[in-house]
């Protein structure tokens, strides 16, 4: 047997331990948090632009093969990609998140 069988063997005996009432309620708790987090993100009308969103697109401008990108010292390169990717639209980036 692989590594891989042996371990989704493992991962199925770990899920039959827990108890159905723990299970329930860990499954509970999850469609809780994705609900609040929905109807949350739905309501929300305006986002907000903070002071540092203007350095985030101005890095996201530059060419990926530039160095600007990937030695900026104060940002680390994911969220410009990350405005790179979905573009300079608040609200995307807002969901994105």
């Amino acid at each position: 047997m692989g590594i891989i069988q042996i371990a989704k063997a493992q991962a199925w005996e770990n899920l039959r331990k827990i108890a159905p009432l723990e299970l329930a309620l860990y499954a509970t708790l999850v469609v809780l948090y994705l609900v609040l987090r929905i109807s949350h993100m739905s309501a929300i009308q305006e986002v907000k632009v903070v002071i540092d969103s203007a350095s985030y697109t101005n890095m996201a401008s530059t060419p990926v093969w530039s160095s600007a990108l990937w030695a900026h010292v104060p940002f680390p390169p994911t969220v410009p990609l990350i405005y790179k990717l979905l573009g300079e639209s608040p609200y995307l980036i807002a969901y994105f998140q």
